[in-house]
């Protein structure tokens, strides 16, 4: 198993332990990846919609009806939102949606400006 699966595995159990919840997972690009991320959710009791790839990303009418959303950055490492994407996970996030991410997503955060520059205020 690799760690990209342990991980999501420990996520989803960890969610699992409080409740079951709505996630929407971004596609990373990688089917296998993907798979991997839609089993381990729904292993913990989630129900769970793989969707769009992070890149295209449009508006919160696409998340809004979730009770969190799985942002990765792993096949898919390096993708940037513009403000427009940024602003409307922000607004996601402030109306009570809550965000999961990897680990890559928070030090492209930490390490670049020019990634996430609003979405940043978001992560701990």
């Amino acid at each position: 198993m690799n760690k990209f699966t342990l991980t999501s595995l420990l996520l989803a159990g960890l969610a699992a332990s409080s409740m079951a919840a709505s996630i929407y997972i971004f596609s990373c690009g990688n089917a296998p990846t993907d798979n991997d991320t839609v089993a381990a959710f729904q292993a913990g009791g989630h129900d769970v919609t793989l969707g769009q790839g992070v890149s295209t990303f449009l508006n919160l009418n696409v998340i809004a009806s979730f009770d969190a959303v799985y942002l990765p950055a792993n096949h898919n490492y390096g993708f940037a939102w513009n403000a427009s994407q940024e602003g409307a996970m922000l607004n996601y996030i402030n109306a009570g949606g809550g965000l999961i991410t990897a680990e890559w997503v928070v030090w492209m955060a930490a390490t670049t400006s020019s990634y996430f520059p609003i979405l940043r205020a978001a992560f701990p």
